[in-house]
């Protein structure tokens, strides 16, 4: 077949197209690079944080790994965390850094800036640059790209299941349906709350199904059952081989099913995190305390509700494949709705459908320049442009200065920088111990007081961690002890006049003690005395 000139002008159009979204992606992904990556230590590690990095660590030292239902999350993050530990640290969990860690998230929510790439059949090309901008400068998505936790991973393999499940319907394949299984896998590999995910995912398609019965039919008429074995079997694969350690532990499998009951239980349960229903809309739609910005992503939400009203009233396929644009309405919604129905509430937590909302606010966006001209048209690009540059700002406050102040809504239960001065005050005792990091440290605290000491006293080869005095070996006198008001109280005779007692904030209203032995306090002093005399001179 000849090809005629209109055939040819779109082909060359369509390429065109093509690598101006490669090179807008590719721009936005340095921007999203730059804001997850760029002092990606500034932050105290956060309790939760330092958990995972230390179980990590175990794995990085030993080979073994334990999936535990009851405190800890699915296996994919701390397999994933291994090459850059490796690179950073060989096999010694003391050298690794924040940094070591939280690259891996950072990277994730890199990654959802290009994986846009793959939505050009379904989205325009303003609508797609719009979502590649939101994702890469929202304030919840970057603070949370910059947190040691599972969060982000979940966020990417969902969005991977979706993308690859959309591939596949519009056009079918086994390697394609191999990849959404594969997602899918990964994603209740990653976090037990996949399953809302799985939920939001079967009622957007039943809703869409419910819309086009006709067309419904056909499809699933045409598909191949075999198709849909091979996902399966590609899905259950990763579950096996991760949850089994490599089918190193096979009990891991039984350990899946005791994770449906804890986080089920674990959801209405009292709880410190339990919170009202409006906990998560109210952070995205505005926050301020006595000082600091207002806080707000209403710009997202915004756009989101507009692009929910032209996927479902006033559809156009110059602006978007209406199929799609509704299966994400209702897939965010309903995450959107189960997410505030449970009471048990963590604040990052939210990204699972806030990504949604993303998405289509993007698609908002698009559809509010496609269906605009003139002066109007260039009024909503101006409206847009201030949208982001106001979000931009806002991410940049919260992850570069107010990072750990608890007025920012993203703060949660964070580690005060004050525990900072705590860990340099260890190490300024260390310079005057002759055991150095092998001098005698006690730390006597509840579990939630404890963390996350056991990840800055890492290279520190003998502490110990007691929950109660009765619990403490009587046989040595230790350089330090750190405790709480609470259990220092308990400790009068242990402590008595031999210690010289400091103290330090740990998190909102939340305080820890240091109790360093007189001789070492008086070496310290000493050193401190003879510096600044030093300096004097010198001056």
């Amino acid at each position: 077949m000849i090809p005629t000139p209109r055939s040819i002008r779109n082909s060359q159009t369509l390429v065109s197209q093509t690598l101006l979204l490669v090179t807008i992606l590719a721009a936005v992904s340095f921007l999203a690079l730059f804001l997850r990556v760029w002092q990606l230590d500034i932050r105290p590690m956060h309790h939760d944080e330092a958990n995972q990095a230390v179980r990590t660590g175990i794995l990085l030292e030993t080979g073994t790994y334990r999936y535990d239902p009851e405190n800890h999350h699915g296996p994919t993050l701390y397999y994933l965390s291994l090459p850059f530990a490796w690179v950073t640290a060989g096999r010694d969990f003391s050298k690794t850094t924040e940094i070591t860690f939280r690259l891996v998230p950072a990277l994730f929510g890199v990654v959802l800036v290009p994986m846009l790439f793959f939505l050009r059949r379904g989205l325009p090309l303003p609508a797609l640059t719009m979502t590649a901008l939101l994702t890469a400068v929202s304030p919840a998505m970057v603070y949370y790209s910059r947190f040691y936790i599972q969060e982000v991973l979940l966020v990417c393999f969902t969005f991977g299941a979706i993308l690859s499940g959309w591939l596949y319907l519009c056009r079918p394949s086994i390697g394609k349906a191999l990849l959404a299984g594969t997602c899918l896998g990964l994603m209740f590999a990653t976090k037990e709350t996949s399953g809302l995910a799985y939920f939001a995912m079967a009622a957007g398609l039943a809703a869409v199904a419910a819309n086009d019965r006709q067309a419904a039919r056909r499809l699933l008429a045409s598909l191949p059952k075999v198709h849909l074995a091979w996902l399966i079997l590609a899905a259950l694969g990763v579950v096996i081989v991760l949850f089994t350690s490599f089918f190193t532990h096979p009990g891991g499998l039984l350990d899946i099913f005791r994770s449906f009951q804890i986080y089920l239980s674990r959801g209405f349960a009292e709880s410190f995190h339990l919170h009202p229903w409006y906990f998560y809309l109210k952070s995205l739609l505005y926050t301020h305390e006595a000082r600091g910005p207002h806080w707000t992503e209403a710009f997202i939400l915004a756009l989101a509700s507009l692009g929910i009203v032209f996927a479902w009233i006033r559809p156009l396929p110059s602006i978007g494949n209406a199929h799609l644009v509704r299966f994400l309405s209702v897939y965010t919604i309903v995450l959107v709705v189960v997410y505030s129905a449970i009471s048990y509430k963590t604040p990052w937590s939210m990204l699972s459908f806030h990504h949604g909302l993303i998405l289509l606010a993007g698609y908002g966006a698009g559809a509010a320049l496609g269906v605009t001209g003139g002066m109007t048209r260039t009024l909503v690009g101006v409206l847009l442009a201030a949208g982001f540059a106001h979000l931009t700002w806002l991410s940049a406050e919260a992850n570069f200065r107010y990072f750990a102040d608890p007025g920012n809504p993203y703060v949660y239960a964070q580690t005060s920088p004050d525990l900072l001065n705590l860990v340099h005050r260890v190490e300024q005792i260390t310079a005057v111990t002759p055991e150095g990091r092998g001098m005698l440290i006690e730390v006597i605290a509840d579990p939630y007081s404890m963390w996350p000491l056991p990840w800055y006293l890492r290279r520190f080869s003998h502490v110990g961690y007691w929950e109660e005095p009765g619990q403490v070996p009587s046989d040595a006198v230790p350089a330090l002890v750190i405790t709480t008001p609470e259990i220092e109280q308990k400790l009068s005779g242990r402590l008595d006049d031999r210690f010289q007692v400091e103290f330090y904030g740990l998190r909102p209203s939340v305080f820890l003690l240091m109790c360093i032995r007189n001789d070492l306090w008086d070496r310290f002093i000493e050193t401190q005395t003879i510096s600044a005399r030093n300096r004097a001179r010198a001056w």
